[in-house]
């Protein structure tokens, strides 16, 4: 369909397709609602739990229908209408307290309700018996079956071997039970049904659904999903209004790929960074339902808390302001003065991106460690300070201060910046006869301010956020954070998981504050640059500085990258890391070696760089497909993803 620009044209077609896309939205809505309540019992709202009912329904299924009915066929009138008798007794035993539980028409079904019920409370075959019964040929299994079923209808019977050590002291309904189910069990489905379905009453619910065959048709698609085919069905609802605003903001109802694209984008960031960020949000203000304050007045008022918040703010700015007056001389010397081997030094701090801040702060505790640290032993030889702790030590909060900062500076680093800064001011700077020294306070720092402000609060987010550092260097120093003591709550169970997701509202709040005051405060204030033909700006000699710098950086980058880096490779080729690596027989390269004949560590690696050339390349589309539409388009609602 084409139109005329500016000409407003109202197509039905396109207005009955937003109008049926919201219709199915609500739909899904409905139903995804409707098959999470149709099982509410069993499912316990967990979306799993029914997914691996479906599962072990199925695996259940096949056993008794390849095992247990064929064994059954081969009983004679009497012995099957005895096992029919005592299965049914058994059940209703069993399942006393629940008589919807009972009412199973059918044997086979009782037996295999029987069956999944004893997987999750019965005694487990040990391996070699497990080996026995699954190694035994088909006419050999079918006979065990025949023989187990026989014992159920008759407790005097004396049992196989294979079931003895299994239910030999077993009597009764016990017994009986044991008996129908002497079958390798079902270990995955099992143990996800045990995490999904907790409560007892819930198993029992269950237990019946499985055995009575109702996870069918319309439940086995929706009611195991509900809560992903709500959400789908949200999304259409949303993109359908959101669309047709868009539509009625441009006066252009004609439909165009730019709008799905602009759609996929928002419904993705909606689903992967809002959704969770609502999650948390929603957790700490109802943890029971209900709106209430009790979870954050309650965190408020532990010391520990207070104190690892505190923490948390000191390190935070202290990385940032120190990252930041690193980075910004440092950036100036590599990008805008003929420093001797200035494109090595940007290559050289470069790494610190590549490398997990806790791999630095394991190189630091070798370092600085306040008893045998490398650093501390040159310190005492040197200064003759003889056989004491320190004079440095890791593990204080200047410690992990200083650590976050060697790690994190680079994130303020303006070197690419100020290359592809616009020369013309600085020249003219020049011609008015401001030294070099004034341009740079006068124009070059005014220019780079936004750059350098955003680059120092990610510095701040980074260090906030960080858990690595604290945890290796701040926990032995008993210096917590905000990130350490949300660790610790996650272990202490349901309610250690709520003050968890209670205590990491701080840190969303934090990183939006800071978004408050990148996009707002600094957007009201105007950074004109005049543009030029000239796109390489002017090198600033350094002259008789030049080696005197050279040798500055050289010694940072020795202190903040070789040193540490250098320290964990050694280690690593040492048989006992309290000695020299060239000490005799301290060498040894089976560290490696052994590291690298684990099969987990292989499929470690392979993990890592699956998930970060994935998440790299889904993040680079997302980017350059949601910029393009911004800057190329005049779509209507083209800058809601940005936002």
């Amino acid at each position: 369909m084409e139109m005329r620009s500016g000409k407003k044209t109202t197509f039905p077609a396109v207005k009955l397709c937003l109008a049926l896309l919201f219709l199915l939205g609500a739909a899904m809505v409905f139903a995804g609602h409707k098959g999470k309540t149709l099982y509410s019992g069993a499912a316990a709202g967990a979306e799993g739990s029914l997914s691996a009912a479906y599962e072990l329904s199925r695996d259940a299924d096949k056993v008794l229908d390849q095992g247990i009915r064929p064994a059954l066929d081969r009983l004679t009138d009497e012995e099957r209408s005895a096992v029919s008798y005592m299965v049914s007794g058994t059940l209703t035993e069993t399942l006393r307290n629940n008589e919807d539980a009972v009412r199973v028409p059918d044997t086979l079904k009782e037996m295999k309700m029987l069956f999944i019920r004893w997987q999750f409370t019965g005694p487990k075959l040990n391996a070699t018996e497990r080996k026995k019964i699954t190694g035994l040929g088909e006419k050999e299994a079918e006979e065990l079956r025949v023989e187990l079923l026989r014992c159920i209808a008759d407790e005097t019977r004396e049992l196989p071997a294979a079931a003895r050590s299994r239910a030999g002291k077993l009597s009764g309904t016990e017994r009986q039970t044991s008996c129908g189910t002497c079958v390798p069990e079902l270990p995955d489905h099992v143990t996800q049904m045990k995490k999904s379905v907790r409560g007892k009453e819930q198993q029992e619910q269950a237990f019946r659904m499985i055995a009575a065959g109702e996870e069918r048709g319309f439940s086995r698609f929706i009611a195991g999903r509900g809560n992903t085919v709500i959400l789908l069905g949200v999304l259409f609802m949303l993109d359908a209004v959101m669309m047709a605003f868009m539509m009625a903001a441009g006066r252009q109802w004609a439909f165009e790929f730019k709008w799905v694209l602009i759609l996929l984008i928002i419904d993705f960031l909606l689903v992967f960074e809002m959704l969770p960020l609502f999650h948390i949000v929603l957790r700490a203000l109802f943890p029971e339902g209900t709106f209430s304050l009790s979870t954050l007045r309650r965190l408020g008022s532990y010391s520990l808390n207070l104190e690892a918040v505190k923490n948390t703010v000191i390190v935070s700015l202290a990385t940032m302001v120190a990252g930041t007056v690193i980075a910004f001389p440092l950036a100036f010397l590599i990008g805008r003065t003929d420093l001797y081997g200035r494109k090595f030094f940007r290559s050289l701090f470069v790494i610190t991106y590549m490398v997990p801040p806790y791999v630095g702060a394991m190189a630091w505790l070798r370092l600085m460690n306040p008893n045998v640290g490398e650093i501390n032993l040159w310190l005492r030889r040197i200064f003759s300070l003889g056989g004491g702790p320190g004079p440095l030590n890791v593990y204080s909060l200047p410690g992990m201060i200083w650590v976050m900062t060697s790690f994190y500076f680079p994130y303020a680093s303006l070197s690419r910046a100020m290359e592809k800064m616009d020369p013309t001011l600085e020249d003219a700077s020049r011609i008015s006869g401001a030294s070099p020294l004034e341009t740079v306070f006068r124009i070059d720092l005014p220019l780079m301010l936004p750059s350098l402000l955003a680059g120092a609060l990610l510095v701040f987010v980074s260090a906030a956020s960080c858990y690595g550092i604290p945890s290796i260097i701040g926990k032995p120093g008993n210096v917590s954070t905000v990130t350490t003591r949300i660790v610790e709550y996650t272990a202490l169970g349901q309610q250690g998981l709520r003050d968890a997701t209670a205590l990491s509202v701080f840190l969303m709040a934090t990183a939006l504050l800071l978004l408050l005051l990148s996009d707002v405060v600094l957007a009201k204030r105007q950074y004109i640059t005049v543009s030029g033909k000239s796109v390489t700006p002017t090198l600033v000699r350094l002259r008789s500085f030049r080696v005197p710098f050279t040798i500055l950086v050289s010694l940072f980058a020795v202190v903040v990258i070789a040193l540490p880096f250098a320290t964990i490779l050694l280690t690593s080729f040492k048989t006992d890391v309290g000695k020299s690596v060239l000490a005799a027989g301290n060498f040894t390269t089976a560290n490696w070696s052994s590291v690298f004949a684990r099969n987990e560590t292989l499929h470690c690696l392979k993990n890592s760089l699956t998930y970060a050339l994935v998440a790299a390349s889904v993040g680079i589309l997302i980017s350059v497909v949601m910029n393009y539409l911004q800057q190329r388009t005049r779509l209507c609602g083209r800058s809601v993803p940005a936002f």
